[in-house]
């Protein structure tokens, strides 16, 4: 699952309903803790286990499942922050769609603007002005 860093957080002009690779990535590294930490739960049975026939590999093994715990738990952290990387670049794409749309609404010639003073509108008069009421 190498993924490059460039990908990753730079936001392309293409289509932005496109899946991006952020949420696979995510899900697999979450699969991968969720697996560290099934291994972490053999352990402590094992241990509970061993405790009950006399102990004599039970600090050993918790002290392997800590470890593993540690690990699964920074892991799905890392999961998460590759989540929401893909949110912000799926939002940075919005944006970037955002602004070239605002630039193709914008009239070809650029007037004076409307004209001030009194106008009719489909519901009822209203007062044109330069300067907000």
């Amino acid at each position: 699952m190498a993924v490059v860093f460039d990908k990753l957080v730079t936001p392309a002009y293409s289509d932005h309903r496109k899946v991006r690779p952020h949420s696979k990535v995510a899900i697999g590294i979450g699969l991968v803790a969720l697996m560290i930490a099934m291994a972490v739960l053999a352990i402590s049975i094992s241990a509970a286990d061993d405790l009950n026939s006399g102990g004599l590999d039970t600090t050993k093994l918790l002290a392997l499942g800590f470890g593993l715990q540690t690990l699964a738990l920074v892991t799905l952290k890392f999961g998460i922050g590759i989540a929401l990387v893909g949110i912000l670049v799926r939002l940075a794409h919005r944006i970037d769609s955002v602004n070239a749309s605002l630039g193709a609404l914008r009239p070809a010639e650029h007037g004076s603007g409307p004209a001030v003073g009194a106008l009719e509108t489909p519901y009822g008069a209203a007062q044109v002005t330069n300067t907000p009421p």
